[in-house]
């Protein structure tokens, strides 16, 4: 053999190893088993599988999860009289209610009293409204308060004198001051003398005379007061003596 290759059978056409070679065809893949991931489930790349021979390629790779992506949805702040809510945390993916929210009890009034104004002696007063800080409402009304009237009491009184006015006082509120009602003059008294001196203040009455003693015309007559108590005393004189005789009398006859 001479160790030369011919293309043809004659051995006319002499040829190399190289040029009688076929080369591989390679394979022809396509993507098999790939799965996009959810956002609780692991995707797949997928297989590169030939679709001549059926060999696989080349092997896919997971794909993680890729978790909720979640937003807040419904919630509400709680006010004084309504209950509020947190919300429900819900992914802007799949919908899925990840987390579920909770009620907010309703908070309650916080009130502060207002138009609060105490009772005068002339004027009502008021005990105010409870008003809520927060949302404005007047949860309770305020009542009124009946105004208290005047407190009085006697001020500048004084006594009429003999020669000066008097004054019955001025009724005078002790709680504000006013006066609910003057006074009025009382007109001085006068004097009011006898035997020459005032029976009030001892005042001389400039006009008195003090009446001058009689004088009897003839002091050896008595006076008719005079006479009379003796002739009283000489009566009597002359009924002892009578009395005697006859006790007398009457004891010379018993024995």
């Amino acid at each position: 053999m001479c160790g030369k290759l011919f293309a043809d059978a004659e051995g006319q056409n002499e040829t190399t190893l190289e040029a009688l070679t076929i080369p591989a065809l390679g394979h022809k893949t396509q993507l098999v088993g790939a799965k996009a991931a959810t956002c609780t489930e692991d995707g797949y790349t997928g297989d590169e599988v030939c679709t001549v021979c059926g060999e696989t390629v080349k092997k896919g790779e997971v794909i993680p999860a890729t978790g909720h992506k979640t937003q807040l949805v419904g919630a509400k702040a709680a006010t004084c009289t309504e209950d509020g809510y947190t919300g429900d945390e819900v992914c802007t993916v799949c919908q899925e209610i990840v987390k579920k929210g909770e009620v907010i009890p309703a908070l309650g009034h916080k009130t502060q009293l207002v138009g609060a104004k105490a009772a005068t002696c002339t004027q009502d007063g008021y005990t105010g409204d409870e008003v809520c800080t927060v949302c404005g409402e007047t949860v309770k009304k305020g009542e009124t308060i009946p105004a208290l009237g005047h407190k009085t009491q006697l001020v500048g009184a004084k006594a009429a004198a003999c020669t000066e006015d008097g004054y019955t006082g001025d009724e005078v509120c002790s709680v504000c001051n006013e006066v609910v009602k003057k006074g009025e003059t009382i007109p001085a008294t006068g004097h009011d003398y006898k035997d020459g001196k005032c029976t009030v203040c001892g005042e001389t009455d400039p006009n008195y005379k003090p009446d001058e003693p009689v004088q009897p015309e003839n002091p050896g007559v008595k006076t008719g007061d005079e006479a009379h108590t003796a002739l009283w005393l000489a009566a009597a004189s002359v009924s002892l003596l009578t009395a005697a005789a006859l006790l007398l009398g009457k004891k010379k006859h018993l024995s």
